[in-house]
């Protein structure tokens, strides 16, 4: 005789095998996931036919004990929980969040180079783009457009922050040096062009470099230390920023603009994170 127990071990073994399918199976198509879907009602409509027709040996079993025929019943609920837990996961997965905020993540500006310190090995630095032009200085170069960042450049400083903040302590301490650019864009109206473009790029190294800071740990702000280098002049910035961003006919480009629109974070020294190398660095 059939005890009702082995029923719900069938049923119990189909959505087991429904979430080890769902797990395994990897499928992110579109349609792929519509076809589950169709096959989830299908199933479901099935599961309604086939349950009220196998309802009366359940019930039977539950009046008399009588299971003689209650293993078409326990199938019915193996193969039924199997194919409604793979419907359901594949169009509702719970590790696709996980997913979401893979792809939600910043994409990394990256630069082995830069500065080279007296140890001869080069200084690794992250770059942090602006996308938006200065514009509407006022007479201080208090300037609003132009030097805040996004949503993406402030997650992707905070992440910086939380790993530096790893790599410091009170003996090996972190040194990092913040120091921005700007394009030679002209400012309408304005005669003094260069020297707020050089403004400018001063203002984007302290807002880049706050913001490093802020994403610091508490117990690492002693640790890391954080440099804002500023243009005494807008020719030297000009000199170090690497892209001449006028075409052939001497007039500014926008698209090259972009290149020298941005921020770079160098670490000098990385504290317990600094990678000993053995002869001269290739």
């Amino acid at each position: 005789m059939l005890s009702f127990g082995v029923v719900a071990l069938f049923a119990a073994t189909g959505v087991l095998l429904g979430i080890f399918l769902v797990r395994h199976a990897k499928i992110d198509d579109a349609a792929l996931r519509l076809a589950a879907a169709t096959l989830g009602v299908s199933s479901l409509l099935l599961m309604i036919r086939e349950g009220l027709s196998a309802l009366p040996q359940l019930l039977s079993y539950v009046r008399t004990g009588a299971g003689e025929n209650l293993y078409k019943f326990a199938a019915y609920a193996l193969v039924s929980s199997a194919s409604v837990s793979v419907a359901l996961g594949l169009n509702f997965p719970t590790d696709r969040a996980a997913d979401s905020r893979t792809a939600a993540l910043p994409q990394v500006f990256f630069l082995q180079g830069g500065r080279v310190p007296q140890s001869g090995q080069s200084v690794p630095t992250f770059l942090v783009p602006f996308g938006e032009e200065a514009e509407v200085c006022a007479a201080d170069a208090s300037c609003v457009i132009g030097i805040s960042l996004d949503s993406t450049s402030m997650t992707y400083i905070q992440m910086l922050g939380q790993g530096l903040s790893s790599c410091g302590t009170t003996l090996a301490p972190v040194e990092v040096s913040v120091r921005g650019f700007a394009s030679s864009s002209r400012f309408p109206g304005r005669a003094d062009s260069d020297d707020l473009n050089r403004q400018v790029a001063n203002q984007r190294a302290g807002v880049v470099a706050a913001t490093l800071r802020n994403a610091l740990s508490v117990p690492a702000r002693e640790d890391v230390r954080i440099t804002t280098v500023t243009w005494p002049t807008y020719s030297e910035m000009t000199q170090v920023a690497g892209f001449n961003d006028v075409d052939g006919d001497g007039q500014y480009s926008a698209d090259r603009g972009l290149l020298n629109r941005r921020a770079e974070i160098a670490v000098d020294r990385s504290g317990e994170c600094e990678v000993a190398f053995s002869g001269t660095p290739q």
